[in-house]
């Protein structure tokens, strides 16, 4: 008999019928990545934008702070020109009366540096010594001709006292820009240096400034060098030049480092969290450089935006796309779906209609006057725009000949009270000249003179468009229920709780519900399915856990005193707008028939249907594995081939429809003298073959018999008593033989025990039969 198989082209013809199902949802998936994607980079692009804004103006108050620190320092140093014989009270006094320390963060201290000709120093130690009594010049001098002693400093405190006298020169650092600040003639900063006088070993910035003679040229750097007379120098904190400066509310927004010329650990000056990233070999993304001229010295800003930004201006609202994209992508596939399985003709296209009515070509804000009477006395081009009226027209008219008849009394109160002194706001619908009616948000604020109400100024924002968008929207709303409820698949949403919180009509229908209201708050335990109840809610909670959907997976649904139906089964987990898991959202289509009709395709293609035994295809699958496992276990098998004795005659005889009898009945004996682990197959006409797993060769011998013993019984097909025997030839799996070479052996061993007269057994030619 033929065997029906399924064959490549009835497996994909199907898919290949729908394939624009398929299309229609990946570029429904790709759309809503894509706007996704987009709406992501405009908004990354409006933080970087804002984040970059404030960093320039953080970048502007640290180079105006800068150059307040060398305002300070010159106007100290004028102080010194004018008068080199300064007292410290005077000068104690002048800092005190400027508040330096008071306006200036960060600035710790600030002094006067003289020049003392090397051969004066003895002359210069006895003349301050009439005021600071011990002072002397101190340090290794590495100008040959002079020294620059401290001889002045605010605050003058016990750590700053122990170094009077000392030599600014001895110090390199110092040196090099003291030296640097004469030849140009303008305040000039160091590096990054420690001050010696200071009671904490935080970094300090020093700013030198020259004081010439006011009497001598200081045209050329010699001439400069001629006439310098001293320095007056101040020394920063550089945590609190930072700080003070820039505020605290920036390190909220920007992990801020601050380098001296170049980028390099050597240079770094400030850095907020102790971490250079500019020096890491990947830099962030978002970051920003921005340059300060710090009295000579060039100051790189490096801006690393914290999550601030992110905080602050990202849209919570982003995850709205990929739901909306992913429910269009739903509903869009089933259309395509709906059309292909009816065969229509071209395919059903949703048509949106979006119609906006243009009230104005731009929207700005109408500004007017009324007078006591509530007449318009005066209006601008923009209220003349939106209004669509003349001036003519508008001016001396009543307000209240605009407003809907609806609104007239209502307006007409609040008019009254905007004429009592009150401010007012309102929203109110106008006609226009050429009777159309615009929304608009009205403030009416009172002019008084004298405390008197003389005129109400009022200002109005055209709002047409914001309520049409609130109609529409609440338009879009109900269609999309709408859409929930009239497509086949069953739609619900649970919270994390587990309880039902709403479902579509098929859903309801499913639960034995009349109104989708009456599902809120049930649990699955309350309907048909509470047998399944504990599984689903172990899906249902690995999908609000993990935040991740499980997409088309079939599934088993028993309800009680019915078959199992079969579900093709998709779980979403839904979250807010802080992207927390709020709940899952369901959706499944009933796929029982689908699958009834697979199961009887794949035992058509696997099993006989006359007899029921496993067809050639199978029973061959199954030898082949039986030899492999005993290749690999080292047993023993054997396979039986046998038919039924002169099986022409009795179809020639009594017809096929008998012939057919006799097969079923031959296939149900077999099947009785067998065990229930022995595999027998029907391989075509009246062949059969039977696999066995053996203790030993002895025990196929005895099946054999066995076989041959239950044939003797007469048949009874109809009135017809038949004697039916049996042919059988039996060979054994030894190494290195196929299968094929199996059942080639056992069919010649059949083919000798018919030449020897038929109803029994022999072996394969390298088996030798026992007596």
């Amino acid at each position: 008999m033929k065997v029906n198989s399924p064959t490549f082209s009835s497996r994909f013809i199907p898919l290949i019928r729908n394939w624009p199902v398929l299309v229609t949802a990946i570029l429904g998936v790709l759309v809503t990545i894509a706007s996704y994607l987009a709406f992501q980079w405009q908004e990354q692009q409006r933080i970087a934008s804002q984040a970059r804004f404030d960093a320039s103006e953080y970048s502007r108050m640290l180079q105006e702070g800068a150059q307040s620190y060398v305002h300070l320092n010159r106007d100290v140093a004028g102080l010194f020109s004018v008068s080199i014989e300064v007292t410290p009270r005077e000068f104690e006094s002048y800092i005190k009366r400027i508040q330096a320390l008071e306006t200036h963060p960060g600035l710790s201290r600030i002094g006067y540096l003289p020049r003392v000709a090397t051969s004066q120093i003895a002359q210069f130690e006895t003349e301050t010594r009439k005021t600071i009594p011990s002072y002397s010049v101190q340090g290794k001098h590495r100008v040959a001709d002079a020294a620059f002693p401290l001889l002045y400093a605010a605050p003058l405190d016990k750590s700053v006292k122990r170094f009077l006298g000392f030599d600014y020169a001895a110090i390199p650092e110092r040196w090099e820009a003291m030296r640097n600040a004469a030849d140009l003639g303008k305040s000039v900063a160091t590096q990054k240096l420690a001050y010696h006088a200071a009671p904490t070993p935080e970094d300090r910035v020093f700013i030198f400034t020259p004081v010439y003679d006011a009497s001598r040229p200081i045209e050329s750097p010699a001439q400069r060098q001629a006439a310098l007379s001293g320095y007056v120098f101040s020394v920063f904190l550089m945590e609190d030049v930072i700080e003070g400066v820039m505020g605290s509310r920036f390190k909220q927004q920007f992990d801020l480092e601050i380098y001296d010329g170049a980028l390099g650990r050597e240079h770094l000056l400030y850095d907020g969290d102790r971490q250079a990233h500019a020096l890491e070999e990947t830099v962030s993304l978002g970051a920003y450089t921005e340059t300060v001229d710090f009295a000579g010295r060039r100051w790189i800003l490096y801006f690393q935006p914290k999550e601030f930004y992110t905080a602050r201006y990202a849209s919570p609202y982003s995850w709205l796309i990929l739901l909306s994209g992913g429910l269009a992508s739903i509903f869009l596939s089933w259309l395509t779906w709906k059309w292909l399985d009816q065969r229509r003709a071209q395919r059903q296209q949703a048509e949106h209609a979006q119609r906006f009515h243009a009230v104005f070509e731009h929207h700005p804000s109408a500004v007017f006057s009324l007078d006591t009477q509530w007449r318009i006395v005066n209006a601008n081009s923009q209220a003349i725009q939106q209004f669509e009226t003349s001036r003519s027209r508008l001016v001396g008219a009543s307000v209240l000949k605009m407003v809907a008849s609806e609104d007239v009394q209502r307006v007409a109160a609040l008019l009254d009270e905007a004429l009592s002194g009150a401010s007012v706001r309102y929203d109110s619908t106008l006609i226009t000249d050429n009777h159309k009616r615009i929304e608009v948000s009205i403030v009416l604020i009172p002019v008084t003179i004298a405390g008197k109400v003389c005129s109400v100024l009022g200002i109005a924002d055209n709002i047409t468009e914001r309520r049409h968008s609130e109609w529409r929207l609440q338009e879009s709303r109900q269609m999309l229920q709408l859409v929930i409820d009239n497509i086949p698949q069953r739609v619900f949403w649970k919270d994390t709780a587990l309880y039902f919180l709403g479902g579509n009509k098929a859903f309801c229908a499913d639960a034995g519900l009349d109104d989708p209201q009456q599902i809120i708050g049930k649990t699955d335990k309350d309907f048909a399915w509470k047998e399944e109840a504990e599984a689903y809610r172990q899906d249902d909670l690995h999908t609000i856990q993990s935040g991740i959907a499980r997409i088309n997976y079939e599934e088993a649904q028993h309800r009680q005193g019915e078959h199992p139906n079969w579900l093709r089964t998709s779980k979403i987990p839904l979250t807010d707008a802080q992207g927390q898991t709020v709940g899952v959202l369901g959706m499944y289509e009933d796929i029982t028939e689908r699958k009834r009709l697979e199961q009887r395709l794949e035992h058509m293609a696997l099993y006989d249907s006359l007899s029921g035994l496993p067809n050639r295809a199978n029973f061959l699958a199954r030898l082949e594995q039986a030899v492999d496992k005993a290749t690999w276990q080292d047993t023993l098998i054997g396979v039986m081939y046998f038919d039924i004795d002169k099986f022409k005659r009795i179809n020639d005889t009594y017809g096929h429809d008998v012939g057919d009898e006799v097969i079923a009945m031959f296939a149900a004996r077999v099947t009785g003298a067998i065990r229930e682990n022995d595999v027998v197959g029907r391989l075509g006409g009246d062949e059969f073959c039977l696999l066995v797993e053996l203790p030993n060769r002895q025990a196929a011998h005895k099946l054999a018999v066995k076989l041959i013993e239950a044939m003797r019984p007469l048949m009874q097909v109809g009135e017809t008593a038949l004697q039916v025997g049996t042919s059988i030839g039996i060979a054994f799996h030894e190494p290195g033989i196929t299968a094929d070479e199996l059942i080639r052996r056992a069919d010649q061993a059949m083919y000798l025990a018919k030449q020897a007269g038929g109803n029994q057994y022999d072996v394969a030619q390298d088996e030798v039969q026992p007596a």
